[in-house]
């Protein structure tokens, strides 16, 4: 791409180590020839904050006093890559170690190996996503991230929000996973510390859809405010925010979802903007704010998000796309990206002149980050090498000692800050590789990255003659969480419960459904006889009754699908524990799963006319619940292994299936394959069926299921009996056999009593009923902790 001869001269500047005194006059300055300078009109930020204070009739932003010394977010040499090579199965991920230990083994020996080998132990590839990207971003101000699809920017901000983990200091940028520099206020980021000061306000807009936005806005402070809130001074804070985001009119509206009216999007926005701000974080992230708003919306959004900037002293750091004119003017820095390169980073203002020098003149009236965009998918769409000309330009422009002192005197922008430090070098060197050109990697980068990030703290502080510890600053010796487990849990069920209430077509209606099979099975199996089939549809009913409610429990198994990206938002910055979260689901419904047991047995214990009076029936019912009970907690731990909810629910359904059939009912403990008999210990089902069976059959006194009279009459004795005359007869020496702890036999001895059906006919020796129920209640307080341990495992910090 041919561009104009015309080059960019450095020129020289400030004396680095000038005073404090010059350098905040100098300072004062260049914010006037900006406010002076600037296509956009004026918008210094210590003025507009003072404005905004006099005259907003929000009490948010009443009184509210800019920040004297502005806090820096710093990031420099920026990489991230990823392997391209395929995934390595669970399999190979178990065998791995074992290989490794087998190889260095034989590395002691002297082999020799083939082309084939040294290819497959030769490290893998990788594609580089980011590619040495540097920036800043001061308290007040709006950094925006900008480029076409693809190009690396919600990667970018993931990375600044550490949501994705740092590589090995030492790794180069074709090493795989992040490598760079980032700095809050001299000092290096953390994990812990990103997310106790930050806030991510994801594209997506991940709320739930039966709570109103009040509730959804009350709900966040209540789990993000610290301790020392009273709840009056939480209610306090979140009508201001109502009133700050202009949702005072749908406080009371559901937010709804795609079948359930609810909240415009504009507004879906703004509360999901302001469930992360109302515990006024230090830094707030947004992936797409403006995405799927008209021009006013986007406007609208653009504008609280830039004056929560200068009313909180917080940083605003955003994703975005083809922003409009008036967007522009809300927008103190911008970062062009293409291909996870840098293409431009300074104020918006200066863009038309990167592309002048480029060669490429944004035509006049036209809007230049539109401009900027079309003018990068030419480049792309013509050859690799036409937008590697531009990055190299690119490059350069950002080294240069003139443009970098142009962008110093941007809004915001300190001058002589990144031109040159202590050391004479160029400051805008470092900015683009550690003075290396923008090829400097581990060690180096760091170096360069600190002298960088350093420079900008640096003058920050003495600018305003005062040491400001911005990373310490508010947070040191604050808690991990800003509530205790128990309050957390109380919130948590609370919010759960209002879920259930508003949502009954999945809670309710089962409920429903189940008290209409209670009366099926009633009517079905009504006062069965005590003879061998009475005795089989009393079985019959057992077994139906614990597979009905097991897979009954799984329409729990969407619960989590849904919830997932929410819980993983919610707790990627603390708001709460993985526990809390596990144990207040649970809880919830724990009333509903007894009132489902209580019902059905009311419906079906005496209709069928089962054994045991009041004491069984409330063993009944206990054993109902525990059905339910570990139904869901099986449903809910499958499905947070799977994204895509049909695949859940087969799955689960599947499961349970299997299950059944070895529960002891279809096929006897003793007729089961040896490589199968772990399936059938495996099956909660069977400590289920068989909990009910010896509730039902095993008690002194029960009825008796066949007498020896009763035997001769069934076939094919009762033909060969009856033919041959034999029946009195037999009758009739019975007394004379005794048996020893039975007696004297008669026509009506009982040859089948109910512990007969447990004991001979099912085979169930092993437990007891109250050993089989603990068994029972201990699988799905096992289910419960792996539940447990895959979110905290799996999901704590998992990238979305």
């Amino acid at each position: 791409m041919p561009r104009s001869s015309a080059s960019v001269s450095p020129q020289e500047h400030h004396d680095p180590a000038a005073s404090p005194a010059s350098n905040s006059a100098v300072l004062m300055a260049a914010d006037a020839d900006a406010a002076a300078a600037s296509p956009y009109g004026e918008d210094p930020r210590k003025a507009a904050a003072a404005a905004m204070a006099m005259t907003s009739p929000c009490p948010l932003l009443q009184g509210a006093k800019p920040a004297a010394v502005p806090s820096v977010f710093c990031f420099h040499s920026i990489c991230y890559s990823v392997n391209q090579g395929r995934k390595k199965s669970l399999f190979s991920r178990c065998i791995e170690p074992c290989v490794g230990l087998a190889a260095k083994r034989k590395s002691t020996q002297f082999t020799s190996i083939s082309d084939d080998e040294a290819k497959a132990a030769a490290p893998p590839k990788f594609r580089v996503i980011l590619n040495e990207i540097s920036g800043f971003a001061r308290s007040g101000e709006v950094l925006a991230i900008m480029g076409s699809s693809g190009c690396g920017k919600t990667t970018l901000l993931d990375v600044l929000s550490h949501r994705i983990a740092s590589a090995a200091a030492s790794a180069g940028p074709l090493a795989g996973g992040r490598t760079g520099y980032i700095e809050l206020g001299d000092k290096p980021t953390t994990d812990d510390l990103m997310r106790r000061i930050s806030a991510y306000v994801m594209q997506d807009d991940l709320m739930y859809a039966t709570l109103t936005a009040r509730e959804t806005l009350m709900f966040s402070a209540e789990m993000n405010l610290p301790r020392s809130f009273s709840y009056k001074e939480k209610q306090e804070r979140v009508e201001r925010l109502l009133e700050l985001l202009s949702l005072q009119h749908a406080a009371n509206t559901l937010i709804g979802n795609e079948n359930l009216r609810g909240v415009s999007g504009g507004e879906r926005k703004r509360v999901a903007i302001g469930a992360h701000i109302v515990h006024d974080p230090k830094i707030l992230f947004l992936d797409e704010p403006t995405s799927g708003l008209d021009s006013s919306n986007a406007y609208r959004v653009v504008k609280i998000l830039k004056d929560i900037a200068i009313t909180s002293e917080s940083i605003v750091i955003m994703v975005i796309h083809q922003p409009s004119f008036r967007v522009l003017e809300q927008i103190d820095q911008l970062l062009l990206l293409s291909t996870g390169n840098m293409i431009f980073f300074g104020p918006p203002p200066h863009l038309p002149a990167f592309f002048d020098a480029f060669g490429t003149p944004v035509p006049k009236f036209a809007n230049p980050t539109e401009f900027a965009l079309e003018l990068l998918e030419q480049l792309k769409s013509t050859s690799e090498a036409a937008l590697m000309e531009l990055v190299a330009f690119a490059a350069d422009w950002h080294r240069s000692r003139d443009h970098m002192a142009h962008a110093k005197t941007g809004r915001h922008a300190k001058p002589a800050l990144l031109s040159a430090g202590p050391d004479g070098e160029g400051g805008e060197a470092e900015m683009n590789g550690g003075g290396g050109g923008g090829g400097g990697h581990g060690r180096k980068s760091a170096e360069g990255g600190r002298r960088f990030c350093g420079k900008l703290a640096k003058m920050g502080k003495g600018a305003g003659g005062q040491e400001e510890d911005a990373v310490e600053s508010g947070h040191k010796g604050t808690h991990r969480y800003a509530n205790s487990w128990f309050r957390e849990f109380s919130i948590l069920f609370v919010r759960s419960g209002l879920m259930i209430v508003r949502n009954p077509l999945l809670y309710f209606l089962r409920l429903m459904l189940l008290t209409v099979a209670g009366f099926l099975l009633a009517s079905l199996f009504y006062k069965p006889s005590h003879d061998p089939k009475g005795m089989l549809e009393r079985l019959a009913y057992q077994s139906f009754i614990v597979a009905m409610l097991f897979f009954c429990s799984a329409d729990a198994t969407p619960i989590f699908i849904m919830e997932r990206n929410i819980f993983i938002r919610e707790t990627s910055h603390n708001t709460y524990r993985a526990s809390t979260y596990v144990m207040a689901t649970m809880a919830v419904y724990v009333p509903l799963q007894a009132l489902m047991a209580l019902t059905l047995t009311l419906e079906s214990w005496w209709t069928v006319g089962l054994s045991g009076g009041f004491s069984g029936a409330l063993f009944f019912a206990t054993i109902c619940f525990l059905c339910l009970f570990t139904g869901n907690a099986i449903s809910t731990f499958a499905s947070s292994f799977f994204k895509n909810m049909i695949l859940a629910y087969a799955t689960v359904i599947s499961t349970m299936a299997y299950f059944t059939l070895v529960s002891g009912f279809y096929i006897h403990r003793t007729s089961i394959p040896k490589f199968w008999i772990w399936l059938h210990y495996l099956s909660p089902m069977k400590y289920a069926f068989e909990a009910l069976v010896q509730n039902e059959f095993v008690r002194d006194g029960g009825p008796c299921y066949l007498t020896l009279n009763e035997a001769f009459d069934i076939e094919p004795v009762s033909t060969y009996v009856n033919t041959t005359r034999l029946k009195p007869a037999l009758t009739a020496f019975l007394p004379n056999i005794v048996t020893p702890g039975v007696g004297k036999l008669t026509a009506q001895s009982c040859i089948m009593t109910g512990t007969f059906i447990s004991r001979k006919y099912l085979d169930i020796v092993e437990l007891n009923k109250y050993q089989s129920m603990a068994v029972l209640f201990s699988m799905a307080v096992s289910v419960r902790i792996g539940y447990f341990l895959v979110l905290t495992l799996i999901y704590k910090t998992k990238r979305k």
